[in-house]
């Protein structure tokens, strides 16, 4: 050892990696609270939390208003089947257990409602982290500055109507031969109504996703990008068959339940079970039918409320057709590295039939030019060499083949300039980015 170098002090050394810890999370907690991480922009704080964690907040809050308005539809379509099965000719007597399942789907609505409050909550504060300025709190006044009124009057309009315990009222529509009315309950009406829950379905796949991932949302503000509901949900319909599937098959027994729910008070009001639609499988048969626009018109709905079920099934089969051809066409379509593969095949295919297009030409001016002289020597005249019909059609494909050699080169070139041209538009976005990266860090250098 040294005459002039201290000794370290073991406690010291000892000590040093809790220091740095100690120091490392003391710098991790300034980031927090300052809304940048890692050296990146990112998470603005609200109420002592940051972007992120609201949005993991309000995606929880969704999750479960969704899965309570699920339950609330299948406690339903339990307490209208125990109905059904266990009338008296034509008259439904309630019993216990209908009521308790009444209670049940009021109970589930209730706390969706509640969830759905939550849920908004949670998306003004991701608003307010992330420099949006409105009122404070949360209030209509607060959803209307931040435009999420609308979306919220329409939430509450999908999850309030439901079966009510104890509140019996019918009304009469009259059929479509218009000759018996068909009884409706307010609780058939309330039932059709409940399953536009079923928007819900393809938003709360959307939560699941990896899309709602912390790394997607790091990437997506990196680039400027809002990865919202309605992206996710582009996303997995317009590239994932199986979700896309999933989703044709909860639509359609939906609506054939639906149809069945309208269908029914039609044969328990005129006793007419001609038409069949008082089972599931009936309803069922003419869903399918109807979104494979085949229509054998073996069952045909008799009440008007069917019709307009129908219709919607139409409707929805058209969507379902749009989403499944841009799917089979996204999956037909090559990927980058088969389709430079297959134009260096084609390149080289026009090429090599150029050549012989070229070969042609003169093989075929040379036999004539012989033939011309042989006439010649013989004292006969023959046809002009440069108009000669065989001498023609090989020049004209030799100009054909040369020319499609042009255009694949040229289109060749047009991708190429367009690539270029999308790397310096990137290359100028991520320069920007430094530059405000690099100011705010000069910034908060000269602050301190």
């Amino acid at each position: 050892m040294s005459a002039g170098r201290v000794p370290s002090s073991p406690s010291l050394s000892a000590t040093t990696p809790l220091l740095r810890r100690q120091q490392s999370a003391t710098k991790r907690a300034q980031r927090k609270s300052t809304g940048r991480q890692d050296g990146l922009q990112v998470f603005g704080v609200e109420d002592g939390k940051t972007e992120l964690d609201w949005r993991n907040e309000a995606s929880q809050s969704f999750m479960w208003m969704s899965s309570l308005a699920f339950l609330g539809i299948a406690l339903s379509v339990l307490e209208n089947e125990i109905l059904w099965y266990t009338k008296v000719g034509t008259d439904v007597e309630e019993t216990v257990w209908t009521h308790a399942l009444k209670i049940g789907v009021v109970g589930s609505t209730v706390a969706s409602v509640i969830f759905l409050f939550f849920y908004y909550d949670a998306q003004l504060k991701v608003l307010r982290a992330s420099g949006v300025e409105f009122s404070p709190g949360f209030s209509l006044i607060s959803l209307n500055e931040s435009r999420l009124l609308r979306w919220f009057c329409l939430d509450l309009f999908v999850l309030i109507p439901q079966p009510m315990p104890f509140i019996h009222f019918t009304f009469e529509i009259m059929d479509v031969e218009g000759k018996s009315p068909t009884p409706y309950t307010a609780d058939c009406m309330f039932m059709c109504m409940m399953f536009l829950r079923l928007v819900y379905l393809p938003r709360f796949v959307a939560q699941v996703s990896l899309l709602r991932q912390e790394l997607a949302y790091r990437m997506a503000r990196f680039y400027n990008v809002d990865i919202n509901t309605w992206t996710v949900m582009r996303s997995l319909l317009s590239s994932d068959l199986n979700t896309l599937l999933f989703f044709i098959v909860v639509t359609v027994f939906s609506l054939s339940y639906v149809l069945l729910l309208v269908e029914r008070p039609h044969i328990q009001g005129t006793g007419d079970v001609g038409h069949g639609l008082d089972e599931f499988e009936t309803s069922l048969w003419v869903t399918i039918i109807t979104l494979t626009t085949v229509g054998l018109g073996d069952v045909v709905p008799a009440t008007k409320l069917g019709r307009v079920a129908v219709v919607i099934n139409s409707c929805a089969a058209i969507a379902f057709y749009a989403l499944i051809v841009n799917i089979i066409v996204a999956n037909v379509q090559l990927s980058p590295q088969e389709h430079r593969i297959v134009e260096f095949v084609k390149r080289s295919g026009l090429q090599k039939n150029n050549k012989q297009s070229a070969a042609r030409v003169i093989q075929t001016c040379w036999r004539q030019y012989r033939i011309n002289t042989r006439a010649l020597s013989k004292g006969r005249v023959n046809t002009a060499l440069r108009v000669h019909p065989a001498i023609r059609n090989v020049l004209m494909q030799f100009r054909y083949d040369n020319r499609k050699v042009k255009e694949l080169h040229m289109d060749r070139e047009t991708q190429m300039a367009r690539a270029v041209f999308d790397l310096q538009a990137t290359a100028a976005g991520m320069e920007r980015q430094l530059q405000e990266i690099s100011g705010h860090v000069v910034g908060r250098g000269e602050g301190r």
